[in-house]
C-alpha cells in the first residue's frame, strides 16, 4: 500500500495508427450524412407539429379518436411534438459536433504525419 503512494505518475501517450485514423474518418463521414438526414427530420417534426395542431382546431371528431390524449387538446399535441422535436434536434446536433471534431482531428493527425 505504501508503494503506491510513493510512485511518480507516469505520462500516458495514446498512439494514433494509419488504420484508427481511417476509421475515425469514415465515422466523420457517415456522422455527416447521418446529421443531415436528422436535421431534416426534425425540421419535418416541427412542421408537422404545427400542422397536427391545426388538423386538430378544424376536424373536432379527429380530437374524439385520440382516446386518452383527447385531454390535452390540440395545443397540447402540438407542444408535444415540438417537445419531441427538440430531444431528436439535440441528439442530431451532438452527432454533428462529433462528425467537426473527428474530420478536424483527422485532418490535423495528417498534417502532423
Amino acid at each position: 500500500m505504501e508503494d503506491f503512494e510513493n510512485e511518480v505518475p507516469q505520462e500516458v501517450k495514446l498512439v494514433v495508427t494509419e488504420e484508427m485514423r481511417s476509421y475515425f474518418y469514415d465515422m466523420s463521414k457517415w456522422a455527416r450524412f447521418l446529421s443531415v438526414v436528422g436535421f431534416v427530420i426534425s425540421a419535418f417534426l416541427t412542421l408537422s407539429s404545427f400542422g397536427i395542431g391545426a388538423a386538430i382546431t378544424a376536424n373536432p371528431a379527429m380530437l374524439n379518436q385520440l382516446g386518452p390524449l383527447a385531454g390535452i387538446g390540440a395545443t397540447g399535441i402540438t407542444i408535444f411534438y415540438l417537445l419531441l422535436a427538440l430531444l431528436f434536434f439535440t441528439q442530431v446536433y451532438y452527432c454533428y459536433v462529433f462528425q467537426l471534431r473527428a474530420n478536424k482531428a483527422c485532418c490535423l493527425a495528417i498534417r502532423k504525419v
